[in-house]
C-alpha cells in the first residue's frame, strides 16, 4: 500500500503537470506531446518494466545490481505507467473548465502563476482526485511491475505475495489467497469510494463549458524550453522502448550495438522457429477477438435495456459489470479458480481451459464495451424508436 501512495502521487506530478503543460501552454506539437504521454499506457506492465530494466542497466555499471530492483525502483516505474490515468482526467477536467473565471482573474489583474493556483486548480481538484485514485487502484492490483523489479529487489507487494502464495502446495493456499485478494478489493474499493466522496464534497463547476486557452506563455526562449520538454517526454516515454530494440537487435546481453553486431535472428529465432510463440499468439487473438464480439453483444443487450427499456434487473446487471474492472486483476483470477475449480454438473471443472479464460476476459473486460454502449444511448433520441414502432418495426 505504501508504494500505491506514492506511485500515485508521483502520477499526479508528472501526469498533472504534462496536462497543465500541454493544455494551457502555447507550446507546438501538442497532438504529437500527447501520445507520447500516453504511450505508458500502450505497453503491458511486464514490458515497461522490461524496458526500464534495461535502459537503466545499460547505464549501471558493470556487476552492480540494477538499482530498479528495489522499493524506489517499483514506486518509480508505477507513477509512470499510471500517470496515463492521471493526464486523461486532469485533461478532461481542463476541456470543461469555464475560461471566462480565467479572463475575469486576468482582468482583475491577477498573475497566470496566482491564476493557476486560486482559479484553475481549486476548479480541477476533483479530476486530480479522480486520477489520484485510478492511479492507487491500477497500482494496488499492478502484478508486472512488482514481479520482475520487486522480487529481485526483495520488495514484497500483495499481489506478488498472493503469486507466490499460489505457486505453493498445501491444502490452506487457496484460503490464504482469497483472504489476500478480498483485501486487495477492499483497498480498492476504498480508493473509488474515497475518489467519489471528495469529488462530491469538493466538486465546483463554472458557469458554462469553455474551450481551452493560452495562460502559460513559453517566452522568448520558448525554443529551448520545448527543447528541454520533448527531452522529458523522450526520456519518459522513447528511451525505454528504444532500449528494447537495442537489445533485441544484438546477438547476445552486453554486446554494444554496432553495424557489425547488428542482426535480426533474435526475430527470426523467436517468431519463426518456436511453434510456442505462435501457439501463444494465436489463443491470445482467439480469446481477444471473442471476447471483444461476446461482451460487445452482451453490452448491447445490456445497455438497450437499462437505458432505453429503464428494466429493474438489466439496471442492477450494469452497475455490478463495473466490480471486476474496478478489483485488481489478481483478485478477479482468485475468484475464477474458486468459482470453476468445482466440477460443473455435464461440464466438468473448467480450471485450466480456455473457457475459464474466456469467461474471466469477458467478466473483466465488459465494463469498457458497456460504458462506450451506454454512452451512445444516453445520446439517443427514443423518439426514432417510437417512430419506428409505429411503422410497424419489431425489436
Amino acid at each position: 500500500m505504501d508504494a500505491a501512495i506514492w506511485s500515485s502521487l508521483l502520477a499526479v506530478v508528472i501526469g498533472g503537470g504534462a496536462s497543465l503543460l500541454i493544455s494551457l501552454s502555447d507550446m507546438r506539437g501538442k497532438g504529437i506531446a500527447t501520445f507520447f504521454v500516453l504511450i505508458p499506457m500502450l505497453m503491458p506492465s511486464q514490458i515497461t518494466s522490461l524496458a526500464w530494466k534495461e535502459l537503466v542497466g545499460f547505464f549501471s555499471d558493470p556487476g552492480v545490481q540494477n538499482p530498479l530492483y528495489s522499493r524506489q525502483g517499483v514506486v518509480l516505474v508505477l507513477g509512470i505507467e499510471h500517470s496515463t490515468a492521471v493526464f486523461l482526467a486532469v485533461r478532461s477536467s481542463l476541456r470543461s473548465l469555464s475560461w471566462e473565471l480565467v479572463e475575469a482573474a486576468r482582468v482583475s489583474g491577477a498573475k497566470p502563476l496566482r491564476i493557476l493556483r486560486t482559479v484553475i486548480l481549486p476548479l480541477i481538484f476533483p479530476g486530480i482526485l479522480a486520477g489520484f485514485s485510478l492511479s492507487f487502484v491500477a497500482a494496488i492490483g499492478n502484478f508486472g511491475v512488482p514481479a520482475l523489479l520487486g522480487i529481485p529487489g526483495r520488495f514484497p507487494v500483495l499481489t506478488t505475495l498472493i503469486y507466490r502464495k499460489l505457486n505453493g502446495f498445501g491444502t490452506s493456499v487457496l484460503s490464504e489467497t482469497a483472504v489476500l485478494s478480498l483485501v486487495l478489493i477492499i483497498l480498492a474499493c476504498a480508493g473509488l469510494a474515497l475518489r467519489a466522496a471528495a469529488s462530491r464534497s469538493f466538486s465546483v463547476k463554472g458557469t458554462k463549458e469553455g474551450t481551452e486557452g493560452i495562460l502559460l506563455s513559453l517566452g522568448r526562449n520558448h525554443l529551448l524550453v520545448e527543447a528541454g520538454i520533448w527531452s522529458l517526454f523522450a526520456v519518459v516515454s522513447i528511451l525505454p522502448f528504444l532500449s528494447l530494440v537495442r537489445v533485441s537487435l544484438v546477438p547476445a546481453v552486453g554486446v554494444p550495438l554496432t553495424l557489425d553486431t547488428v542482426t535480426l535472428q533474435n526475430f527470426r529465432f523467436v517468431l519463426l522457429e518456436q511453434t510456442a510463440v505462435v501457439r501463444s499468439f494465436g489463443v491470445s487473438f482467439r480469446l481477444a477477438l471473442i471476447s471483444a464480439c461476446l461482451t460487445t453483444l452482451m453490452a448491447i443487450l445490456l445497455a438497450y435495456l437499462s437505458e432505453t427499456r429503464k428494466r429493474f434487473i438489466p439496471r442492477i446487471l450494469d452497475l455490478v459489470a463495473d466490480a471486476p474492472y474496478a478489483i485488481p486483476g489478481i483478485a478477479v483470477s482468485i475468484s475464477m479458480i474458486l468459482a470453476f475449480l468445482p466440477s460443473i454438473p455435464f461440464i466438468g471443472s473448467l480450471y485450466s481451459t480456455f473457457w475459464i479464460l474466456l469467461i474471466a476476459y469477458i467478466s473483466r473486460f465488459m465494463a469498457l464495451t458497456l460504458r462506450a454502449v451506454v454512452a451512445g444511448l444516453e445520446q439517443f433520441d427514443p423518439k426514432l424508436e417510437e417512430s419506428a414502432q409505429v411503422l410497424g418495426a419489431g425489436l
